[in-house]
């Protein structure tokens, strides 16, 4: 992912890259013991951190034992969901001396070889869902996923508006101290946090 970010919940106004401003990253009430209330960001990186945590990595902890299993990110591809060759490539066979038979049947090569690609994709994310819901410890969900496992499981729950909606804590990001059950969840920036106006003082 490149640089990302939200609007505040509170005034719906971007969480702009690199720029001096207070972002109040609520904490859900069950977690306040660990993390406090909130966690305060006064310039937001454009990379997902707020003080010294990834906001991915909390949502997946924050919604483990609620973790859903199917989301935008992590859904069962279909092979109408993909296209064949590009009409340069099928050009460029055809400059080869390939005829419409030869084209077709390496359209659908391509074809089958990016659902291949996808469902391996799907059934490897499903799988890392379903063991982070049933507890599999760190160490081991490191060694079968990756390191950065928690925050491709953030990731595939909360990207999409629709998916951050529907969890049980959602990221709820806001300009002022509120108490979390007060908030609305956070939109996704569709700036990704970058703006017009470069008035206000970087902080990098």
């Amino acid at each position: 992912m490149g640089q990302f970010s939200w609007l505040y919940s509170d005034t719906n106004k971007q969480l702009v890259d690199n720029k001096e401003a207070d972002a109040y990253l609520l904490v859900p009430e069950p977690y306040q013991e660990e993390y406090g209330k909130y966690i305060l960001e006064t310039c937001y990186d454009g990379y997902g951190h707020f003080g010294n945590y990834d906001v991915y990595e909390l949502v997946a902890l924050w919604n483990r034992k609620n973790m859903p299993l199917n989301t935008s990110a992590v859904k069962e591809p279909e092979l109408s969901d993909f296209d064949g060759l590009l009409d340069f490539e099928k050009e460029e066979l055809r400059k080869k001396g390939a005829n419409d038979n030869d084209i077709e049947k390496a359209d659908k090569e391509e074809k089958n070889k990016c659902y291949e690609i996808a469902k391996e994709r799907y059934h490897r994310e499903s799988q890392m869902l379903c063991d982070f819901k049933a507890d599999i410890p760190d160490e081991i969900m490191k060694q079968k996923y990756g390191k950065d496992y928690l925050r491709i499981i953030g990731i595939d729950i909360a990207c999409e508006d629709e998916d951050n909606f529907a969890l049980k804590f959602p990221i709820k990001i806001t300009s002022v101290e509120m108490s979390y059950s007060s908030a609305n969840p956070s939109k996704s920036d569709p700036y990704q946090g970058w703006e017009e106006s470069e008035d206000e003082e970087e902080c990098w």
